[in-house]
């Protein structure tokens, strides 16, 4: 309520007669209105302001919703499970993209979900999301599909690491893996060049 006093230049006791004690009564708690105002703010204001009908009660809703989007909106987390994809039927390669794009399709959220391959057969599928706990449960029906498309093709899914919660520092990791072995990779390909070069002479 103070931001919001200084915002609009007026005394902080009628911030909280128009917005912060109506809010105690209607939600307990005029924070727990205030952290629902950034999901779903005409539901928490109504009965409260009236910005459609007074200047006033408007410039009071956009200002106080400024606030609380900087200070209470939930901040991004990401989302990731590692799981090991193998499928050495006659399908091989293609069961293994069928599968894949099938758990992409899977998502229910509207929170992408990504797929990269790391090195044969480890696999990362990440989220972005405000939601820790949906994107979690999003990535596990996700890893359900993929497991049961391509044990229909002859292959096998193992999840090496559940969805969990990420940090930077497990991105930076994550990161540093795939260089190392994207490195590795361009050594190997450069030996077989030379061993070619080799038994053609």
């Amino acid at each position: 309520m103070l931001n919001c006093a200084q915002v609009l230049k007026i005394p902080i006791r009628e911030c909280y007669e128009r917005v912060g004690w109506p809010l105690y009564r209607k939600f307990g708690h005029a924070f727990d209105g205030l952290k629902l105002a950034t999901e779903n703010p005409d539901v928490v204001f109504d009965g409260v302001l009236d910005p459609s009908a007074d200047l006033e009660d408007r410039k009071m809703k956009d200002t106080v919703m400024k606030v609380i989007m900087s200070r209470l909106k939930p901040k991004p987390s990401k989302v990731r499970a590692d799981f090991e994809l193998t499928n050495f039927s006659g399908e091989g390669i293609d069961g293994i993209k069928a599968a894949l794009q099938a758990g992409l399709a899977a998502s229910t959220t509207k929170d992408s979900v990504k797929i990269n391959l790391v090195a044969p057969p480890l696999f990362v599928m990440q989220t972005t999301t405000t939601d820790v706990e949906t994107g979690k449960e999003n990535l596990t029906k996700c890893l359900n599909v993929i497991k049961e498309t391509i044990a229909e093709r002859g292959g096998v899914l193992q999840i090496k690491t559940a969805p969990r919660s990420v940090s930077a520092k497990d991105d930076q990791s994550l990161a540093a893996l795939m260089e190392d072995l994207r490195v590795k990779n361009q050594e190997v390909a450069g030996d077989d060049d030379d061993e070619e070069e080799q038994i053609g002479m």
